[in-house]
C-alpha cells in the first residue's frame, strides 16, 4: 500500500470502559489471518457475533439494544445458540464474586415503547 494512502476494513472497535462483559468461559474468537498478515506488531481476532450479544446484556443500555436488534434483523443472533451461550457465560458468573448481579442481567429487557 502506497505512504498516505488509506484502506477501510469494515471493522468496528467497541471500548468498552466499564468493566468485564459478561461472557462463557471460553469465548468464541476468529482470527482475522489477512488482515492481521499486513499488520507488523500485532494480530486480530474478532469476537463471534453471539458472543458480542451475550456480552452487551450486562450493561443493556440504549446502544447496546440497537446493536443487538441490528444483529438479530440480520439473522446473526440463533436463538438457541444465544440462550447455550447465556447459560454458558452465566456458569461463569455464578462461581465468583458477580454472582449477586446475575438476576439484574437476566431481567434486561428492551423498554416497551
Amino acid at each position: 500500500m502506497a505512504p498516505g494512502s488509506k484502506r477501510g476494513y469494515r471493522v468496528y472497535i467497541d471500548v468498552v470502559s466499564n468493566g468485564i462483559p459478561i461472557l462463557p468461559q471460553i469465548p468464541e474468537w476468529t482470527p482475522l489471518t489477512d488482515l492481521s498478515a499486513e499488520l507488523l506488531h500485532f494480530e486480530l481476532s474478532v469476537l463471534s457475533v453471539v458472543d458480542v450479544v451475550v456480552g452487551k446484556l450486562k450493561r443493556f443500555n440504549a446502544h447496546d439494544i440497537s446493536d443487538v436488534e441490528a444483529m438479530t434483523d440480520l439473522g446473526l443472533v440463533p436463538h438457541d445458540n444465544l440462550v447455550e451461550r447465556f447459560k454458558l457465560a452465566v456458569d461463569v458468573f455464578a462461581c465468583d464474586a458477580r454472582a449477586g448481579d446475575l438476576p439484574k442481567y437476566v431481567e434486561h429487557k428492551q423498554p416497551m415503547t
